[in-house]
């Protein structure tokens, strides 16, 4: 009898008794999308721009243009370099002649007599179908007077006349005509003067006509 209150007993323990009760949280997992990779922009590389190159009489041309103005400013070394440049640039006969021209003239302004007289011979030697050629015999008769060497002196003066009468006529013969008595040749001499007297007189009918 005594076990049935005991068991009553812990039946009502039991039965009053609330365990804890763990509440469980479930919380959904979710898989984060992969990161985007961006897409790289496309790098546009400019199509390669070509500058022409000169063509090869320009730069020779473009030195006789700097040439001619370095003479005309009375920089008679930067002249000269500016025509030689283009005289060794250059295989046109045209070019050539204008080089040797302008070489020419920067020498005999400086009074560098010798380098004249070898531009001047190589102008009419081997371009002698050119205008400035043509008026190489003339600067070549002056150059070769300077130097004293008046018997040539003549001859490039006779040279020049023959080619362009009628233009230096009074002044050559005047300068040929000094040549002479240099030369002791008064006879020759007396002729040139006669000449020039006689050119300048045409000359001046010209000019009044």
């Amino acid at each position: 009898q005594r076990l049935i209150p005991t068991l009553l007993i812990i039946v009502i323990t039991l039965s009053s008794c609330t365990l804890p009760q763990t509440t469980v949280v479930i919380t959904p997992t979710t898989t984060p999308a992969p990161a985007r990779t961006p897409i790289p922009t496309p790098i546009i590389t400019p199509a390669p721009t070509y500058t022409p190159l000169p063509s090869p009489t320009a730069i020779p041309v473009a030195r006789i243009t700097d040439g001619q103005k370095a003479l005309f400013d009375g920089n008679y070394p930067q002249a000269y370099q500016q025509f030689q440049n283009a005289f060794s640039g250059s295989s046109n006969s045209d070019v050539q002649a204008t080089a040797l021209w302008g070489m020419s003239l920067a020498d005999f302004e400086t009074e560098n007599f010798p380098s004249a007289l070898e531009s001047l011979r190589l102008l009419t030697q081997t371009e002698s179908s050119t205008e400035h050629s043509i008026h190489g015999w003339f600067l070549l008769g002056e150059t070769y007077y300077q130097l004293e060497r008046y018997q040539e002196a003549t001859q490039a003066y006779q040279k020049y006349l023959a080619l362009r009468p009628n233009l230096l006529d009074a002044y050559i013969y005047e300068k040929m005509g000094d040549a002479y008595t240099s030369l002791g040749d008064l006879q020759g001499a007396l002729q040139a003067y006669q000449q020039a007297e006689q050119s300048l007189g045409q000359q001046n009918l010209t000019a009044i006509k």
